[in-house]
């Protein structure tokens, strides 16, 4: 069994939606090739540069915070708690860096950001997924129809050669294998990066009352 998880947005629980909606930069975050967002989706031996969240007044602080900002987008904040259950599961997938939250204009505490640095696409149905060869964010160019995750990587080098920066391939609608890998993600969907985890994980996270967290169950 496999569950979907992404920052929750019941207002009970989180307080308000975003909870983190600024940042302070001690750097130039759209040039600086050392800031956390300009690393790309590859393995570093250095520490980069990171973000200081700054926590909504009206927001709680929670295990997992929804952070839809330069920084922190597309990429899993986490308090220790939460990486600590799942650095058991990370593997060669991910890297974890440390940040900082503002949550008041005395206290700062440390969180984690999740950079995605391997992505499990052979755990994806592509007989069942929709996926779409796309001019920028919104415009379809040609629907890729492959059935196996050879065919798709094959056919992906072909479409992608020569192509200008503004073609992509994208998963307009994923579906995944039956799988127990207890923690994987997949990019190139809607929002960038899907974040997945066992029925396994989803039960030590309850059992541990890990907060901010929207489960759903992949069918």
């Amino acid at each position: 069994m496999v569950y979907k998880i992404e920052s929750s947005i019941n207002q009970e629980e989180i307080g308000i939606y975003p909870q983190i909606e600024e940042a302070i930069y001690n750097c130039d975050p759209l040039n600086d090739v050392q800031f956390i967002d300009n690393i790309g989706k590859k393995e570093i031996s250095f520490e980069p540069k990171t973000a200081i969240g700054i926590l909504n007044k009206d927001a709680l602080l929670t295990d997992l915070l929804s952070a839809p900002i330069m920084g922190f987008s597309e990429k899993l904040l986490v308090s220790n708690k939460m990486k600590n259950i799942l650095d058991n599961y990370i593997k060669d997938n991910f890297q974890s860096f440390k940040c900082k939250i503002k949550i008041s204009p005395s206290q700062i505490v440390d969180y984690w950001v999740l950079n995605p640095i391997k992505f499990n696409k052979q755990l994806i149905d592509y007989k069942k997924s929709e996926i779409y060869l796309m001019r920028g964010v919104l415009q379809k160019v040609k629907k890729i129809n492959v059935s196996t995750y050879k065919e798709f990587k094959a056919e992906s080098i072909e479409l992608l050669r020569n192509k200008d920066e503004l073609i992509n391939i994208k998963f307009v609608n994923l579906f995944l294998k039956p799988n127990d890998v207890p923690f994987f993600a997949i990019d190139n969907v809607k929002g960038g990066f899907k974040y997945f985890i066992s029925k396994e994980v989803k039960n030590i996270m309850i059992k541990s009352k890990i907060t901010g967290v929207h489960f759903e169950k992949q069918e």
